[in-house]
């Protein structure tokens, strides 16, 4: 019987799986684009593409220079003097366009139709609100790890002549060199599926690995420590990693957790996948008595599974738990396709039962919609009611504000701003939102000229100067109180 996903030297490009990418992508573009604006008017993606728009440049963070590849999409669409509409456009399609671009590179350069088949699924197997908070840097990572090792499964065999030119084998060396520095350096996590992927690989049986193959973790372990001895340390990175040190004193109480409490929910409403495809994977490797890849894989899932929930085990908001949660499905995919896909009678059920869950994990994500769609219009209300007052700058309290609706509210002064702005620069209004500490706020209250964002201060001018927004008043921000900004 021809196997499914055949060897990627002789990849056959009837496969009805490889269309399973092909439509994951064109419909994760679609909805990018109609829902162009719950994915950019929100949080994260509100603040990075406004740092992109203000400035003129990419807003990268605390190091994490991959973000470039989307981040590049808006800053070329303001240099272009494109309208702020198509500017939003341009960075929501932009993290569907970045792994699209990655899958079309795998299939057509590579051949290799296996691994084009996990970057789909992980995509959609527990994707639901992280097609909302788009800008985390480590489903990024996550994607350029599978087309790293897409390369690895194509190339690296002694049965494929590739390397055998010097040439050609020293660019395709320098290339693996580079992609380890930008996974590394993409996100904290992204080392966790770099190496996970390699083991599996590597006690894999079948075609002979060549020697370069055995040399990839080295790289990675010395891109690691370099990082992590050779730069300075930078304090978001610190605080994050710092929350993991109580890992091992929570974990008695694992099952008690309020993380794990959300996610035995989470695995009903969004991730029902993880559990049968844990089942199915445990039933597999237990038939084959394959042990070695029972513990990699099985013990691989749930450890990262403690970790993340003994990590953030406190009621952490799904859309950002679920950045996380997401690289399960890396874990779960790679054994999916490269182990249970071989075997003829797995192989039959999942021909069909692929693509019906993919079909299902995308309406999921479209139906999702309504809760970012109710944040919009819970901001745009808030912008009418502004609007009233004859000013431009206002500022709330926290309290006042429908936390429960708007998820996180941080993001306020940016969100307001592009809302009201898309309907005429001369129509911005911006709300900032009152929380933690903000000493700015009554340092600078009586001025005229300036813009608060959520930690600092920006000249009015600077802002201006984009084209995309102009303040009309010269009066200081004024309060809203609750009833003035919703009318009850």
């Amino acid at each position: 019987m021809t196997d499914l996903l055949p060897s990627t030297r002789s990849f056959d490009r009837s496969n009805p799986l490889r269309y399973v990418g092909w439509f994951a992508f064109i419909a994760l573009g679609v909805m990018a684009w109609a829902f162009f604006l719950e994915r950019t008017v929100f949080l994260d993606a509100a603040f990075q593409s406004f740092t992109v728009i203000t400035k003129n440049e990419l807003a990268i963070q605390v190091g994490r220079f991959g973000s470039a590849v989307t981040q590049v999409f808006p800053l070329i669409a303001v240099r272009l003097g494109w309208s702020l509409e198509a500017a939003l456009k341009a960075y929501s399609l932009s993290f569907v366009i970045y792994p699209f671009i990655l899958f079309l590179i795998l299939l057509g350069v590579f051949r290799n139709g296996r691994m084009g088949l996990v970057l789909a699924l992980f995509y959609t197997l527990l994707a639901s609100h992280t097609f909302y908070w788009i800008q985390s840097e480590l489903l990024q990572g996550c994607a350029l790890v599978i087309f790293y090792y897409g390369i690895v499964d194509a190339l690296f065999y002694k049965d494929h002549p590739a390397l055998d030119h010097p040439l050609g084998a020293g660019a395709i060396y320098l290339l693996m060199t580079g992609l380890t520095v930008v996974i590394i350096f993409f996100h904290p996590v992204t080392f966790i599926p770099f190496f996970y992927i390699w083991l599996f690989m590597a006690i894999s049986k079948g075609r002979e690995k060549r020697k370069a193959f055995y040399v990839l973790p080295v790289i990675g372990i010395a891109v690691m420590l370099f990082k992590r001895f050779g730069l300075p340390a930078n304090a978001y990175d610190t605080a994050t990693t710092g929350l993991a040190d109580g890992v091992f004193g929570r974990l008695v109480h694992f099952f008690s957790l309020q993380s794990s409490q959300n996610f035995y929910r989470f695995c009903v409403t969004d991730y029902y996948c993880f559990p049968l495809l844990l089942a199915a994977l445990i039933v597999f490797y237990v038939r084959r008595r394959d042990y070695r890849k029972l513990v990699l894989v099985i013990g691989s899932i749930l450890a990262y599974l403690v970790l993340v929930n003994c990590t953030f085990h406190w009621n952490v908001e799904q859309f950002y738990i679920e950045s996380h949660y997401q690289v399960l499905s890396v874990l779960m995919a790679v054994p999916l396709v490269l182990d249970l896909l071989r075997e003829p009678r797995w192989r039959r059920v999942l021909l069909v039962l692929i693509p019906l869950v993919v079909f299902i994990r995308v309406v999921n994500i479209g139906w999702l919609h309504n809760l970012y769609a109710k944040r919009i219009a819970i901001e745009r209300e808030l912008i009418d009611h502004a609007k009233q007052f004859g000013g431009e700058k206002f500022m709330i309290s926290r309290d006042d504000l429908p936390w429960g609706d708007l998820f996180m509210t941080w993001g306020l002064p940016y969100e307001t701003l592009y809302l009201s702005a898309l309907e005429h620069p001369d129509s911005a209004i911006t709300v900032l939102s009152l929380e933690g500490d903000q000493p700015f706020v009554n340092e600078n209250a009586a001025k005229t000229d300036l813009f608060f964002g959520p930690w600092g201060i920006q000249n009015q001018s600077e802002i201006e100067q984009t084209g995309y927004f102009r303040f009309q008043d010269t009066i200081p921000y004024r309060k809203l109180s609750r009833v003035e900004a919703f009318g009850k």
